[in-house]
């Protein structure tokens, strides 16, 4: 999905990393995390 929205590597390692600290604080389950993963890959392409 990252290379296709044209993301660089260091921009998804530093989306999944902010997800995941949240999702630890939070006690977000493996799905909201990758849900939330993916809404911030679309809205970092967007720009």
């Amino acid at each position: 999905m990252a290379a296709r929205l044209g993301l660089d590597e260091a921009a998804v390692r530093e989306i999944y990393e902010a997800v995941g600290r949240e999702a630890m604080a939070t006690g977000a389950s493996d799905d909201e995390r990758m849900t939330e993963v993916r809404k911030r890959m679309l809205a970092a392409s967007r720009g």
